[in-house]
C-alpha cells in the first residue's frame, strides 16, 4: 500500500500533469442537490467528471466511487438513455 503524499510526490518529482478543472455545476436530483465538476487530463478525449456532495476536507477520509463508462446509467440510477429527455422516462 501507498499513501496519497507518495503518490502526489511521484507525480510531482516526475512531472506528469495533473487533471485540469473545467466546469463546474450545480446538479439536483432525487437523491439531493450534488455539483459536478469537468476536468480535463492530458491522457484522455473525453472529460473525467467528479460528482460530489458537500465540500472535500483533504485531511478526511473520502468515499470514492469510479466509474468507467455510463455515467447516467450507473450513477444517475437509469437503465437506458437515447437522449436527454429519456432521463425522466421509466425503465422498463
Amino acid at each position: 500500500m501507498i499513501t496519497i503524499e507518495e503518490i502526489k510526490r511521484y507525480r510531482w518529482m516526475h512531472a506528469i500533469d495533473a487533471a485540469e478543472a473545467m466546469t463546474k455545476v450545480h446538479l439536483p436530483t432525487k437523491y439531493g442537490d450534488f455539483m459536478l465538476e469537468s476536468f480535463e487530463t492530458p491522457d484522455q478525449e473525453e472529460p473525467t467528471l467528479l460528482i460530489t456532495k458537500g465540500e472535500l476536507q483533504p485531511d478526511e477520509p473520502l468515499l470514492l466511487r469510479v466509474h468507467s463508462e455510463c455515467l447516467t446509467g450507473a450513477s444517475l440510477a437509469h437503465c437506458a438513455v437515447i437522449a436527454a429527455s429519456s432521463l425522466s422516462a421509466p425503465c422498463s
